[in-house]
């Protein structure tokens, strides 16, 4: 094994253990000091990559609550980020979309079925490895308008193998 390959294997297992131990905090923890995860290929179980994937929405939730959207911006995919005209765009609308549905939020179980991502992959979208990706739903519970309360996302690792949020709309 080269050694590129050995420091990416031994990032990707320091990552895991930093996401695992992150979980659960749903809504109330602070994002983490690394925006984003790299993995090894082939490196994860699909466990594993669920529980990473979960993670990374969880982070990137705790972070437009807190309004750290820096932190938000950095795992959002880069095909995602072109949605935007600029980062400021971006906190913009997450700051507007958190003041109406609230801070309260909670992330669903990944999900590698949900027929909607399944046509939204097959229409090309930009995951490297469609085998690795997720969506995950979070809902809002307290957010007063039934358009606010559900967000869904599909969690891969992009070309990089760092794993990365798209934004499915």
């Amino acid at each position: 094994m080269n050694d590129r390959r050995r420091r990416a294997v031994a990032l990707a297992g320091v990552a895991a253990l930093v996401l695992v131990s992150g979980c659960g905090t749903h809504g109330t923890s602070a994002p983490a000091a690394s925006p984003s995860v790299a993995v090894a290929p082939g490196g994860q179980s699909p466990a594993s990559d669920a529980a990473t994937a979960r993670s990374l929405v969880d982070r990137y939730e705790a972070a437009c609550t807190t309004g750290d959207y820096v932190t938000a911006w950095s795992v959002v995919a880069t095909f995602s980020q072109r949605m935007f005209p600029s980062f400021q765009s971006f906190a913009d609308e997450r700051s507007r979309f958190f003041a109406a549905a609230g801070p309260a939020y909670v992330v669903g179980e990944p999900r590698q079925d949900d027929p909607d991502v399944l046509a939204w992959l097959a229409k090309g979208q930009p995951v490297p490895d469609p085998g690795r990706a997720f969506s995950i739903e979070v809902t809002h519970p307290d957010a007063p308008d039934p358009a606010l309360r559900r967000e869904v996302f599909v969690v891969a690792p992009d070309t990089s193998m760092t794993w990365r949020l798209w934004i499915f709309v």
